[in-house]
């Protein structure tokens, strides 16, 4: 069978306590569910002796959730300031004290700023732009001095003017000021991506494809309107109708996934005859879905030679086919997921 080799790179996932079920259901902490993944189609690479068998596209592996808790609040609020610091100093003196230094009671001072520099962040500015400025001080010294006229000694009295001044070079830098404040955790969680462990059967082998986007994945239907309304009793579940919707991509492949399903919601035994959903009594469990769909999009670059008759066709070959998700229970429950996988493929290592 003609192998065609799907990605150059492996990549590999960071575990992690997560947990639950969707964006705004669910309360347990967040989990790391997997499912036993499977797909099979065809692509128009070969198209020079037509679509055969030889030509099909078909994997086995594993998908793995990557789930976030849901934040309440907060958020990041990007902006810049100015710091300044001084780099050098420069003292003048102007007019001086002629006198008796004996008879110097003190001095009294005045300080004026004559040239504050401006900290106000340009339109525009760049973080670790700098720029420089001179700020002034300025004061007045007036020497109190005492006289003695006839043995008398006479309160001080301001004789002499001392002006002074300090010149001060600073510089001025715009530095990142972003405020992140962080929210407050619900207890719900989101599945964001899939790790994708897919098995190479000709060089037995494990391909791994990290933050695979997975654009909307809900439960609904009559199971879940049971269980939101508080009729299902405790000890007994309800079905969920599930959809998915993500992406597989990877250098010169791009395809999307969309499959339907079926999950599952349950309320723990409790004392009282019905729980309802606001009775803590009873505890929901969320049973992952599983599901079945479709795929679809581009597989490789084409390798025969084709007649384009579109207005503006890429040289890529199209995909599509089926594809499968059942979850696995026993495999979620795994300690150490990505070990699991491998040994389940009887591939040795973690690449």
């Amino acid at each position: 069978m003609k192998k065609l080799m799907m990605f150059a790179a492996a990549m590999t996932i960071v575990g992690g306590a997560y947990a639950s079920l969707d964006c705004g259901t669910g309360s347990s902490p967040c989990d790391t569910p997997a499912w036993d993944f499977t797909m099979s189609g065809k692509t128009a690479n070969g198209i020079a002796k037509g679509y055969k068998a030889t030509y099909a596209i078909g994997f086995k592996g594993v998908l793995v959730g990557n789930l976030s808790e849901v934040l309440a609040g907060g958020g990041t609020v990007s902006g810049v300031k100015i710091a300044a610091a001084v780099v050098s100093s420069s003292t003048n003196t102007y007019a001086g004290f002629v006198g008796n230094p004996s008879n110097i009671v003190t001095f009294v001072s005045t300080n004026v700023v004559i040239g504050a520099p401006s900290l106000v962040v340009p339109a525009g500015a760049v973080i670790g732009s700098v720029s420089y400025t001179n700020v002034v001080s300025k004061w007045t010294e007036i020497a109190l001095v005492q006289t003695v006229v006839g043995g008398i000694t006479n309160s001080p009295a301001p004789v002499e003017t001392i002006v002074k001044t300090i010149g001060n070079f600073t510089r001025l830098t715009v530095v990142d000021n972003t405020v992140v404040t962080p929210g407050t955790p619900t207890g719900d969680c989101c599945l964001e991506t899939f790790t994708v462990y897919l098995y190479d059967k000709v060089a037995k082998d494990i391909i791994v494809l990290d933050e695979q986007e997975v654009r909307k994945m809900s439960v609904f239907g009559l199971g879940l309107d049971k269980y939101l309304a508080g009729t299902i009793r405790a000890g007994s579940s309800s079905v969920l109708e599930s959809d998915v919707f993500w992406f597989m991509t990877a250098d010169d492949v791009a395809l999307q996934f969309v499959g339907f399903g079926k999950g599952k919601v349950s309320l723990s035994k409790a004392t009282t005859p019905d729980c309802g959903t606001g009775t803590a009594a009873c505890e929901p469990t969320w049973d992952w879905p599983s599901w079945a769909g479709w795929f679809t999009g581009e597989y490789l670059a084409e390798t025969d030679i084709s007649k384009d008759l579109t207005c503006a066709g890429d040289c890529v070959a199209v995909a599509g086919g089926t594809w499968s998700a059942k979850y696995n229970k026993a495999l979620s429950a795994s300690s150490n997921i990505e070990a699991a996988v491998y040994a389940k493929f009887r591939v040795s290592g973690l690449k």
